[in-house]
């Protein structure tokens, strides 16, 4: 639901450090009767939110929903039979158990830790670890976050509904192909440390649980990386970038009326062993897609102007990762927004030698005009709002400081107002590459080239890829991977963290 009361539009509320501070709670509550709206609670729930036209439709779409699934259910009953839907049932949960037993077996025994973080809480300006063990034993597995972080300060913590979306890693790595129902549970066991960052306890806030999801899901994808050898898989972005805005609506026709929305802005996703990664999509959390850009527009004082793809995002590897996308939001009315990223300081790592995704960033531009301001690399005029940057605000991820120069320090803020005719713009990272950049083929590199997924300058850098009038050189290339791989032998050359090379400041 777009709203749900609190101090802050959408509910992510950023700098908040108890669940008091947040949107209204509800604990299990009547909703409806024998299909008849329980009034009162509706009441409750309508009265104490900014746009209770938007939240009604949601309750009422989401009831439509249970009662086509009971009428379905009950005509399959009616069909069948209560017993052979019940055999039925059980047999897709125990052939799906099977297929997971049988893939996790395939991974050798062991116990396999990778440590990540989250960049801050929004309050402090610690790095959050991220610390997970994957024990594999025959066909079961257990994952422990031991060691993890402590409870966060901020918000960005969650229980263990969330964190237990790690379970997704081994999903997609060990037995893609079968449905997902409690079968695909049943061969895992999750360790959650009460009061860490993935199990906080009360009156903790952990309404930005998005972030430390995606970063559990690729600490386990890391993990089982280092079992399978050549069969791993890079992270994904790892943030989904969540945007909530609201306010109230001043264009003609719509005096007076408030109004709220999200926008998943999505990224690139990891670069395999035998594929590069998926471009332009959020991450692996679920049940989320990137925002319908004209449903926005309609229903909101919002411009989507730019949602696409950026050149030198993708992670660096024999197989790169998918590229990550700007995002640029012009307002109409006064809006009031809330911001919640990470991988802000480092961007996806890559796998198998492989180099690191573009981290994230955000300015703010004034008086936004699409003729002056089109391209995303172009730096005149644009506020930092967040991100890695040298002293002269060039985009720095290699060298910069965390939020230098940059409005705020962290990339998780609420109570931002874009004015209208602003405009706010989002860079979201590329997913980490697989294998050598080195040994990355040619014949790829140069239809990467041509499309304007990577620059001639970032393909120098990270791919050694010697360019001339538009073609690659490969007797050239060949020599200078040699001088890089020695170079890197010699520890005075890695993998470049991807980002675009070619800014142009103010």
């Amino acid at each position: 639901m777009v709203d749900l009361g609190g101090p802050i539009p959408g509910g992510f509320s950023n700098g908040t450090q108890t669940s008091f501070e947040e949107q209204i709670k509800l604990p299990p509550s009547l909703l409806y009767a024998n299909d008849v709206p329980v009034r009162p609670l509706f009441n409750f729930i309508l009265e104490n939110n900014r746009v209770p036209h938007l939240v009604l439709g949601d309750l009422r779409a989401l009831h439509g929903c249970l009662v086509v699934g009971e009428r379905q259910l009950q005509a399959l009953v009616a069909r069948g039979g209560l017993e052979k839907v019940k055999e039925a049932g059980r047999y897709a949960i125990e052939a799906t158990e099977a297929s997971m037993r049988r893939g996790i077996a395939g991974i050798p025994d062991g116990d396999y830790t990778v440590e990540d973080f989250l960049d801050e809480d929004g309050v402090t300006d610690e790095p959050i670890p991220v610390r997970v063990t994957v024990k594999v034993r025959g066909d079961s597995m257990e994952i422990d976050f031991s060691g993890s972080g402590r409870q966060p300060l901020g918000n960005c913590g969650t229980a263990w509904c969330e964190a237990v979306r790690c379970i997704e890693a081994v999903k997609l790595m060990v037995d893609p192909g079968t449905p997902v129902n409690s079968g695909t549970l049943r061969p895992i066991e999750t360790l959650l440390p009460q009061g860490s960052v993935v199990c906080v306890l009360p009156p903790s806030s952990c309404s930005n649980h998005a972030d430390i999801g995606a970063r559990g899901i690729n600490a386990v994808a890391s993990a089982l990386s280092q079992a399978v050898g050549d069969r791993a898989i890079a992270c994904d972005t790892g943030t989904a970038l969540v945007i909530s805005l609201g306010g109230i609506d001043t264009r003609p026709g719509h005096e007076g009326m408030p109004w709220g929305a999200f926008a998943l802005t999505g990224g690139g996703w990891g670069g395999t062993w035998k594929e590069d990664g998926i471009s332009f999509c959020v991450t692996p959390i679920g049940n989320c897609r990137t925002s319908v850009q004209e449903h926005v527009e309609i229903e909101s004082p919002l411009i989507v102007a730019q949602h696409e793809m950026v050149l030198d995002t993708a992670g660096a590897g024999e197989y790169r990762g998918g590229l990550g996308s700007v995002y640029t939001l012009t307002a109409q009315s006064d809006t009031m927004v809330t911001v919640t990223c990470d991988r802000v300081r480092v961007g996806a790592p890559g796998a198998a030698g492989a180099g690191p995704g573009a981290p994230a960033f955000g300015w703010y531009i004034e008086n936004f005009d699409l003729a002056a301001h089109a391209d995303p690399l172009d730096l005149r005029g644009a506020e930092p709002l967040f991100g890695m940057f040298d002293d002269d605000g060039r985009p720095d991820p290699n060298h910069g400081g965390f939020c230098k120069g940059a409005r705020y320090q962290t990339g998780k803020f609420s109570g931002l107002v874009l004015k209208a005719g602003d405009a706010i713009r989002f860079l979201i990272g590329g997913g980490g590459g697989w294998g050598d950049p080195l040994a990355r083929d040619l014949n790829r590199l140069g239809r990467d080239l041509a499309d304007g997924l990577y620059s001639e300058d970032f393909a120098a850098k990270a791919f050694g890829a010697v360019v001339r009038d538009g073609r690659i050189d490969e007797a050239a290339t060949a020599e200078r991977r040699a001088e890089l791989a020695a170079q890197r032998d010699a520890g005075t050359w890695a993998v470049p963290v991807a980002t675009p090379v070619n800014w142009i400041l103010g």
